[in-house]
């Protein structure tokens, strides 16, 4: 008699009901606070403003238990026919982390978003290689004030065949990304005269091994 009036309880023994909430309150009052701690600013902004365009209107009314891989999947293949392949794969990682934290937090029994694929998506435009003559010009503009400390490293650049449309911005960058010119030799390593000024440049640039 005893049995049968504990085996109910029993049963429930190590067993947790998932909490029942919609995807949009789950994605707003738990997903995004935690991970705004996590993320970068520059990541942030993009991420966060990613989620509430695209994945919160399009799952925000439905409990978040009930969301399936096969409608996260079709969503992902709308969204492939008028976005690039990267925004795509950050809406799928967006999902699985949402998921895979939902799971954790007990409000889903299990993770539908860990087999989710990215599709075909459209092909992205044809990037254009700016000629020299293109790039002597733009590092001429008004308002270039830096210009000339990397004219060098944007000419070269160009050479080895990479696209940048802000010539002066994206010479920063691979100044501070530490790849030499040619990009073999990391900067200030490169042989001659071509690495002092490499390291001359890298430092004007970014303000270290400056003294004041």
């Amino acid at each position: 008699m005893l049995a049968q009036i504990l085996q109910p309880l029993n049963e429930k023994v190590g067993y947790h009901e998932p909490r029942i909430c919609t995807f949009g309150q789950y994605v707003t009052s738990a997903f995004l606070p935690a991970f705004r701690n996590k993320w970068k600013e520059s990541t942030r902004s993009t991420s966060e403003a990613d989620i509430m365009r695209y994945l919160v209107p399009a799952f925000e009314t439905q409990l978040l238990n009930r969301v399936t891989r096969e409608q996260m999947q079709e969503f992902l293949s709308q969204k492939a026919r008028g976005l690039s392949e990267s925004v795509v794969a950050h809406l799928r990682w967006h999902l699985n982390a949402i998921f895979k934290m939902a799971q954790s937090d007990g409000a889903v029994q299990f993770n539908p978003a860990a087999a989710l694929f990215i599709p075909a998506c459209r092909p992205s435009p044809a990037k254009r290689v700016l000629t020299r003559d293109e790039v002597k010009l733009a590092f001429e503009r008004p308002g270039c004030a830096r210009a000339s400390r990397i004219q060098d490293v944007g000419i070269q650049w160009y050479a080895a065949g990479r696209d940048f449309r802000d010539p002066t911005r994206k010479a920063r960058a691979e100044i501070r990304r530490h790849r030499s010119t040619d990009l073999r030799q990391p900067y200030g390593h490169a042989k001659g005269s071509q690495g002092q000024e490499n390291g001359a440049a890298r430092r004007s640039l970014t303000g270290h091994g400056t003294r004041s």
